[in-house]
């Protein structure tokens, strides 16, 4: 497992297809942090598992565009706590959502293994 940084936190987990189960390996996810910052590329493996360590704390926002066909997205808000690492699953959507920042009262920061989708 790689080193994080002090006081960082991180965010891992799979993409599945709710109806099936099934891990969907090859999804293309975008992680952006609510306040701005560079986004953060990344892929599921073959197994549907990604991760992202070394993130500041904060709220961001997990995308994945077209994974339930073209002009679908499936969105995860997650929040990030020091030291701790968020398991999120991202469902593969067959519908177009709208992806947004929750607002700081949805968040339960002693829940961090919960999913937040919007």
């Amino acid at each position: 497992m790689p080193a994080r940084a002090e006081g960082a936190g991180g965010v891992s987990g799979f993409v599945v297809d709710p109806q099936s189960s099934a891990r969907v390996a090859g999804v293309n996810l975008l992680l952006i942090r609510d306040g701005g910052g560079q986004p953060i590329s990344l892929t599921s493996n073959q197994r549907g598992f990604f991760s992202a360590l070394a993130l500041e704390p904060g709220a961001y926002i997990l995308v994945a565009d077209g994974i339930g066909g073209p002009g679908t997205t499936s969105c995860v808000a997650v929040n990030v706590d020091e030291g701790e690492v968020v398991r999120v699953v991202v469902p593969v959507v067959h519908y177009s959502r709208d992806c947004a920042f929750p607002k700081p009262s949805l968040i339960d920061a002693s829940q961090t293994a919960d999913i937040y989708r919007i």
